[in-house]
């Protein structure tokens, strides 16, 4: 599953779709996935219906897939995808992005191409993230789909890469094993995805564990819930980035001025032309 659904947002991220526009999804859940086995049960989570699931992705034959495309975002395809940034009230729509934190402290826009991979790993963290125990490699990959911190956190392209990497050397035992259900979800930024793993694979893998979350960011989240606060807060950050040019050195402001001049316009998005 995990290997499917990585790779279906590769696809979505970094290749042309339909007409050669890109496009990436927002309404990212497990309600969204399909396999490519039908059943007559309702729920395809029965006993005899998740056996036959287990036998078919032993086999390598169950593939899964997204559907529900309706408040997808294309950008044109030769849009920069470091410019490309949403505003922030694009970031409320769907079903689960309230679990995205990434306008959470009062940011006027984000970057959606990190916060669909977040998106996905919550979904995992939802099933997968009591599992290190059994697949060690999980805990490292799990903290930087998540982390906090949108500009050191994993691509789709780096998730999908580091996956491939490390699943080829869990031993057969722990691919033939049937660990235990999580009783229920746990919240994805405070559960210790760490906990029980061997020292060395703390230690080899210490640059990719999740950091706690700094006080100041917690304080900003506190205030945000505030609705009459939360649009000073957002118009803080608005004026500071409107003013950041003017601490830069004297000869960054004139190159900075003429990115700004070839700014254009697409929908709500701001795309600077090199």
């Amino acid at each position: 599953m995990i290997h499917c659904l990585l790779k279906s947002l590769v696809f979505l991220h970094d290749r042309n779709i339909m007409t050669g526009i890109s496009c990436i999804g927002s309404d990212i859940k497990i309600e969204n996935t399909l396999v490519n086995h039908a059943h007559n049960a309702h729920w395809t989570r029965h006993d005899h219906t998740a056996a036959f699931h287990r036998s078919l992705r032993r086999a390598g034959m169950l593939t899964y897939a997204y559907i529900d495309f309706d408040i997808a975002i294309m950008f044109p395809p030769d849009a920069p995808r470091s410019e490309c940034r949403l505003p922030y009230w694009n970031s409320w729509d769907g079903t689960n992005n309230w679990a995205v934190k990434d306008t959470a402290q009062g940011e006027h826009d984000y970057d959606p191409f990190a916060f669909d991979v977040t998106l996905l790993g919550f979904q995992f963290c939802q099933s997968f993230q009591h599992l290190p125990p059994y697949a060690p490699f999980l805990a490292p990959l799990l903290d930087m789909m998540v982390t906090h911190d949108y500009k050191r956190r994993f691509t789709a392209s780096e998730a999908l890469k580091f996956f491939e990497d490390m699943y080829p050397l869990l031993p057969e035992e722990q691919l033939q094993a049937f660990p235990p259900m999580l009783s229920h979800p746990e919240d994805h930024e405070t559960f210790d995805r760490w906990k029980g793993l061997p020292p060395d694979l703390t230690r080899r893998w210490a640059s990719y564990r999740e950091p706690p979350l700094p006080r100041f960011t917690r304080i900003l989240r506190y205030l945000c819930e505030y609705r009459r606060i939360r649009p000073i807060i957002i118009w803080g950050f608005t004026v500071l980035c409107t003013l950041a040019p003017l601490l830069m050195k004297p000869e960054n402001i004139s190159q900075y001025f003429n990115l700004h001049y070839q700014t254009r316009t697409v929908g709500d998005l701001r795309i600077v032309k090199h």
